[in-house]
């Protein structure tokens, strides 16, 4: 052994006579829980992500002292006392199981330590593969429901800017704040959207101040990466967003260039009660619409807005899409022309904003202007090629001018860029429905009810697949599970009382039809089905009564076709009102020349005014087309026609044709 190792062997006895391997051990392992719980605990009360760094270096410089006083003193059963000098080399030899462990404690809590001691400061965002991000709802300090509103708005406008910034550079994507509606954890993000990172936060909010604090955390290790801690005053402006979005991208380990920053805040407002407003009017918008009550709270909030700030676009954004929203609630086209004033305007002020185009858009396609519409939609493509509603929404437009291939394939379009979104497999299942692609239509919603279970709607959906693919039980199972959950919808159970009527139970139809009435008194349809249950359970004084009453609503009604008066008159047994809006409608001699649907209700009311020979030219012609045969299998209308000769050669022709 050299003298150097010598030197070394004898100093490293030394330390461990004086006990410094274990004091440094223990201390270490005491720091590790110190840097560990500052690290959980500090961006929970608020402090900057500098303390935790403070805390760091000072437990580096506990550490030398440490040493230094570990070598100097000894902890004895009478105290600290000064280190004794060493006797010989063999009173101060220790076992070498001692030694072992000592020696297997300073590699694990050096390994724990490492991390903390060599931070990488490089952006989270590295690797080859381009980062996903989940911006989740903001934690509400307090109770101010108000605040709610406000906190939902900005969430949703830091997701749409931080999306941008991502755009801009390609280096990460951002999940759209309408697939995030309800709080989280990092984990569940990262289970149901495979997101990388996720930022979160809370607020707090009183009238001098208020305290953002966001958090950036790892979604895979669970991890915080960064904290920051935003505190405002009423006189500088409450929440700054763009001041904000800014500390969001420095989170990321970027830095927000000038150009990126211009764009994204165009359309914007420097006012801070009109971004209040605004702000709190998108909030209750995103966290849903149920009476236009809510609709006109936000339009109240966005006009508000406009009057501070009359070139506010994005608050123009806001009102396009409240009338919008207005007008699928009620279907009066006069909201749907204010809608078009608004998106207009908001277009004109900034023509960068990919949502008030496609609200441009959308309005044009309810007034018929398709190719306007069009243009509209492409050019919002070209801001954002990344939007898959921006798809989903030409594809309905191709829908509409019949390019149906197109519609398919900006729908495919759609489910690739967000393929975690239920509303995009929700969309493609509902244009398979509209063309009788029921298998295919049953595949997508259950798909899009895996991204969000419990979805009323897609259960409806489900459920309406089954109805026509003629597997009721299953249809009624879901139909009365949503019932469980919300009870009041009207149309679920107008669906379920024609479930049940074909499958012959006319009591649990009756009792269903009755039920949604309450909720829809006013639709004449519903009122007409009610009047056949009551007809085929021999109820003729309570059918009559039904159709009664969906005739006195159909005349209050424009929009209701001849066809309907007819037929229900027919059923009622008054043929002679039957045949005189039957000859008003004055339908054409060869069924082909109608669709299919329109062929087969034509074809019942002959059946019902036993005109059979007209019937089943007309019923035939429908049938080959594919439409019909639910009834011609279920409804008690054909329960008498089993052994009628002309029907069933009829229906030959036609199950042949079909095939």
């Amino acid at each position: 052994m050299t003298g150097k190792d010598q030197r070394s062997f004898k100093f490293w006895n030394e330390l461990k006579r004086r006990n410094v391997p274990r004091v440094l051990a223990i201390y270490a392992g005491t720091a590790f829980i110190i840097l560990e719980a500052a690290d959980i605990i500090f961006p929970r009360w608020g402090f900057p992500d500098w303390t935790v760094d403070l805390v760091l270096y000072l437990l580096l410089v506990g550490a030398v002292i440490t040493f230094v006083l570990s070598w100097i003193f000894d902890i004895s059963p009478g105290g600290i006392v000064k280190t004794a000098p060493s006797k010989s080399p063999a009173s101060v030899r220790k076992p070498i199981v001692s030694n072992i462990i000592i020696a297997v404690l300073i590699v694990v809590i050096g390994v724990l330590m490492y991390p903390k001691l060599f931070r990488n400061n490089d952006s989270p965002l590295g690797g080859s593969n381009r980062s996903s991000i989940a911006v989740l709802p903001l934690k509400i300090i307090g109770d101010d429901m108000e605040l709610n509103f406000f906190a939902s708005g900005l969430v949703e406008s830091l997701t749409h800017m931080l999306s941008k910034v991502g755009n801009s550079n390609q280096s990460f994507s951002v999940i759209p704040p309408s697939e995030i509606l309800e709080a989280i954890t990092a984990s569940e993000a990262r289970k149901k959207f495979g997101v990388s990172l996720v930022i979160s936060g809370s607020i707090q909010m009183d009238q001098n101040s208020s305290r953002l604090i966001l958090n950036l955390i790892d979604a895979k290790t669970q991890n915080l990466i960064r904290s920051e801690k935003l505190d405002y005053s009423k006189e500088k402006n409450l929440i700054i967003q763009d001041e904000v979005i800014s500390v969001m991208v420095s989170m990321l380990g970027l830095e927000l260039e000038s150009d990126t920053k211009a764009l994204i805040l165009l359309g914007g407002s420097t006012l801070n009660d009109a971004n209040e407003l605004y702000l709190t009017g998108r909030g209750i918008l995103r966290e849903g619409v149920e009476t236009e009550k809510v609709i006109d709270d936000a339009l109240d909030l966005f006009h508000s807005a406009i009057e501070q700030d009359s070139l506010f676009a994005l608050a123009y954004a806001g009102m396009a899409q409240s009338y919008t929203m207005k007008y699928h609630f009620t279907l009066d086209a006069a909201w749907n022309d204010e809608s078009l004033k608004y998106s207009r305007k908001a277009v004109e002020l900034n023509d960068q904003d990919a949502y008030a185009l496609m609200s441009l858009a959308a309005s044009l396609v309810e007034k018929g202007a398709y190719e306007e519409a069009l243009g509209y939609y492409e050019k919002s493509k070209e801001i954002d090629s990344t939007r898959a509603n921006i798809f989903s929404e030409l594809a309905y437009l191709y829908e509409m001018v019949g390019e149906m291939e197109l519609a398919e394939q900006h729908n495919l379009k759609a489910i690739e860029l967000d393929p975690d979104s239920h509303l995009t497999h929700y969309y493609l299942g509902g244009f398979y429905y509209a063309r009788a692609r029921f298998d295919e239509a049953l595949l997508k919603f259950e798909k899009a009810l895996e991204y969000a279970p419990g979805h009323l709607t897609i259960m409806h959906a489900i459920a309406s697949c089954y109805y026509e693919l003629e597997d009721f039980d299953d249809a009624v199972a879901i139909f009365e599970e949503i019932l469980e959950q919300d009870s009041a919808q009207g149309r679920v159970l107008w669906n379920l009382g024609s479930t049940y009527y074909y499958q012959g139970d006319f009591e649990k139809a009756i009792s269903s039809y009755q039920k949604g009435l309450r909720y829809t008194p006013q639709n004449y349809n519903l009122h007409g089905a009610l009047g056949r249950a009551y007809l085929f359970s021999d109820k003729e004084a309570l059918a009559n009564e039904s159709f009664q009453n969906a005739i006195s609503i159909g005349h209050q009604d424009i929009t209701c076709p001849d066809i309907k008066f007819a037929t229900w008159f027919g059923l009622m047994g008054k043929k002679d009102s039957a045949n005189f809006y039957l000859e008003r409608l004055n339908p054409p001699g060869y069924p082909k020349d109608l669709d299919a649907t329109t062929a087969y209700i034509i074809g019942e009311l002959y059946l019902i005014l036993d005109r059979e020979i007209m019937a089943y030219r007309f019923i035939e012609s429908a049938l080959k087309r594919g439409y019909g045969w639910r009834d011609v299998r279920y409804s008690p209308l054909y329960r008498d026609l089993d052994h009628d000769e002309e029907f069933q050669e009829m229906l030959a022709r036609a199950k042949k044709s079909k095939t």
